[in-house]
């Protein structure tokens, strides 16, 4: 009780400053500086994407290397690389951390964006001095809600670009909000508004055309902005042209190149279409992930959440979704209650009515779910939706339940969902910090203007190598996830011929993560002066067998020479002999190319991620079969 009687004067001293006016301004300056310091806890981004991907793409661009490298990056090697130059330049040019703790603080800008959406449908002038200071306390912790979501929190700080596509997106949806009045009425200034909230979120489907789904989505809530339907036409076609223009400022310059380049600008994507012979006539849906059965889709929030993994490769379990779905179920209830008169006029005392911008946000919410269930059912493409889901639940929980009930029974089910979301949330993959987010020991071979180097095999992303080889390298991928068309293999071909230089391939090689720590903890010991025979590395000994350390003192050790570990037997690996039967793997997947690697040839050269070794074989390749004419 002590204890109650302590924390309740310190939690109401809180709740007091959270009111206070100033209070949203400092909040919106210290959240993504916080996220920022989250990002650098997590550590050096090494998510797959990242590694296959965002740093090639960057630099086949900036170098012009489109169109003259081979796939490198597998399929994703002619994704608009635009999003991805500031990490590359920042990662060439700052610190590791430096550029990690920017993209956090970027991606916290979220917040920023959320709360403005939420105080422009949660405050309004009508109200008092304090209510108004209530409900942006609300603002700001529903905003903080939603950036505590398990998607947006797995990609913080890293590249794949989800929580920096999803700024435009909530950009774009704070103009419609804050500009309502101008939407709704009379003049052409609504129509500005609606092509500028357009173009926010056609920026972000050019940058990213997964995000398509919300500029479909955002058109269909402009629909319920205005009363007149002819305003409300007029809002969705503006929307539509300010997407287009989006799309044509971010993604334009790509289109065009990729059609100049391969006479597909969404190269290789529905290359059934556009026929190029380089690639495979596919289409562009990864349809692992979709629905099953109608069932399924029916009740696909509570899959998710049942099934981690159900939604993507890493497990996630966004309990707001089930809470959103019963709330809107109710609600939809309620309403058809009310429309067939069921309703009484006690029920609906002291709640608000449902203004047109909060509809808008229902209805933007709603058509996003069943477009990205319908078309991908991939988690991490809800960023947007996750910042918003908070907010949508609180206005139908005022909706359902008397005011004075509400919130607190608003608070309490979001507190819930949230610490649960996040006591079951996961990030990518993260290395330790270096100075340098990249580093590659060059090899020894002569690389002149005429070599070629293929990463071969598309299980390990090697990509990311290739900015730090001399730019006279020409660069492909051979049994990658590129879907090979009946002119690759004449392109290959034309690539060794014309080159004319030696050829090599790019192989991943064996790491022991054990052997490296012991490498470390063998450093430590070195400073200590500790010496064999002495009581000093009996302890030691005595330590590492009861915290199960998976090392010992190293046997056959001379009385009076350093005291070092050494791996337990049954942590130690032969890393030649696995580097040898990788090597052999690789050279049959080769054959189908008309190339010979020969595996004792290899090379194993160091290669770093942040402070984590991702050494690589080095292999040359003879190609008897290929056919030599040049370009």
């Amino acid at each position: 009780m002590r204890l109650l009687a302590a924390t309740l004067p310190r939690l109401a001293a809180l709740v007091a400053r959270l009111s206070a006016p100033n209070a949203p301004t400092w909040a919106c300056l210290l959240v993504p500086f916080g996220f920022g310091l989250y990002a650098l806890k997590l550590g050096q981004d090494r998510n797959w994407d990242l590694l296959n991907y965002h740093l090639y793409n960057p630099y086949a661009l900036l170098t012009g290397r489109v169109g003259l490298d081979l796939a490198p990056a597998q399929l994703q090697s002619y994704f608009n690389p635009l999003l991805d130059v500031p990490y590359f330049l920042m990662t060439k040019y700052l610190p590791a951390p430096l550029a990690g703790f920017a993209m956090g603080l970027l991606h916290g800008a979220a917040f920023v964006l959320v709360y403005g959406i939420a105080s422009a449908l949660l405050v309004s002038a009508q109200q008092d001095r304090a209510r108004q200071a209530r409900q942006r306390l609300t603002a700001m912790l529903l905003a903080l809600a939603g950036c505590l979501g398990p998607a947006y929190l797995s990609e913080l700080g890293n590249t794949m670009g989800d929580n920096a596509t999803a700024l435009f997106v909530l950009a774009g949806f704070l103009v419609l909000v804050r500009k309502r009045d101008a939407l709704a009425g009379p003049g052409r200034a609504g129509w500005l508004h609606a092509a500028a909230a357009g173009m926010l979120v056609g920026a972000a489907a050019g940058l990213k055309l997964t995000n398509a789904l919300y500029a479909v989505a955002m058109c269909l809530a402009c629909l319920f902005l205005a009363q007149h339907w002819l305003r409300r036409l007029g809002l969705a076609w503006w929307f539509g042209v300010g997407v287009l223009a989006g799309i044509a400022v971010t993604s334009g310059y790509w289109f065009a190149m990729l059609w100049e380049t391969f006479r597909n600008p969404l190269f290789p994507q529905f290359n059934g279409v556009f026929g190029n012979p380089l690639a495979a006539p596919i289409s562009v849906a990864d349809t692992r992930w979709l629905p099953r059965s109608v069932s399924e889709a029916l009740l696909f929030p509570f899959v998710m959440v049942l099934k981690a993994q159900r939604v993507g490769e890493l497990p996630t379990r966004p309990f707001v979704w089930p809470v959103l779905y019963l709330l809107a179920g109710a609600w939809l209830v309620q309403r058809a209650c009310r429309a067939a008169g069921a309703g009484s006029p006690r029920a609906d005392c002291g709640r608000p009515p449902l203004a047109a911008a909060a509809r808008a946000l229902l209805v933007f919410l709603l058509a996003s779910y069943l477009v990205w269930l319908g078309l991908f059912s991939i988690y991490r493409y809800c960023v947007a939706m996750e910042l918003l889901a908070p907010l949508a639940a609180w206005i139908l929980m005022q909706q359902l339940l008397p005011s004075k009930s509400a919130g607190r029974a608003g608070a309490m089910v979001l507190l819930v969902a949230t610490l649960a979301s996040m006591a079951t949330s996961h990030t990518w993959e993260h290395a330790s910090w270096a100075r340098q987010a990249f580093r590659v020991t060059l090899p020894a071979a002569p690389l002149d203007a005429g070599t070629s180097v293929f990463f071969v095999g598309g299980r390990v992303p090697q990509a990311w190598m290739a900015p730090y080889f001399p730019a006279s390298v020409r660069f492909g991928a051979l049994s990658s996830n590129f879907p090979e068309g009946h002119g690759f293999r004449a392109r290959l071909d034309d690539m060794l011929a014309g080159r004319g230089g030696a050829a090599y391939a790019v192989i991943p090689a064996a790491v022991n993560p054990r052997e490296r720590m012991v490498a470390r903890w063998n450093t430590m010991l070195a400073g200590t002066g500790m010496r064999a025979g002495t009581s000093w590395c009996s302890t030691l000994e005595s330590i590492a067998q009861k915290v199960r350390l998976r090392a010992r003192v190293a046997q056959g050790i001379m009385a009076g020479q350093p005291c070092t570990l050494e791996l337990l037997p049954r942590d130690r690996r032969d890393l030649a002999a696995e580097n040898l039967a990788e090597a052999r793997t690789h050279a049959a997947d080769l054959v189908r190319y008309g190339l010979t690697l020969e595996p004792g040839a290899c090379q194993t050269y160091e290669a770093f991620i942040g402070d984590q070794p991702v050494p690589y074989q080095f292999c040359p390749l003879s190609a008897p079969n290929a056919r030599r004419t040049a370009d």
